[in-house]
């Protein structure tokens, strides 16, 4: 009980990070070619893969829909109090990708441990 809610609180705070990335004033340099876009995809499928494992009983559509509304606010943030950031579709379908990767992941995840299981159950 005691990890599942430290992973809980790991999963908020990963959840505040991408909230506090995404609506600093400045964006975060871009190191190599479309370096924001990599951004998305990896800070939004981490954080989705984080809640998918800390909140197991959470319906995972109910997720998906939390993650995809987090991405609309912090584009939207953007546009309307950030002078030289904004709203980009680009950012919220990358997002978007980034959730689905880890929708994947989560599922192959719970798979192969369902099957792991089995087998050693049957042994």
């Amino acid at each position: 009980m005691l990890l599942m809610r430290i992973g809980q609180v790991v999963a908020l705070l990963a959840l505040g990070l991408l909230f506090w990335f995404g609506l600093r004033p400045e964006p975060i340099p871009n190191f190599i070619a479309h370096s924001d876009k990599w951004s998305h995809l990896i800070g939004f499928a981490a954080v989705s893969l984080a809640l998918f494992v800390a909140l197991p009983n959470w319906p995972k559509g109910f997720t998906v829909i939390v993650m995809l509304a987090c991405g609309l606010l912090v584009e939207l943030g953007q546009e309307l109090f950030l002078p030289r950031r904004m709203f980009d579709v680009e950012d919220l379908l990358v997002n978007a990708a980034g959730i689905g990767i880890a929708l994947l992941v989560f599922g192959l995840l719970s798979t192969i441990i369902r099957w792991f299981s089995y087998k050693k159950g049957s042994a």
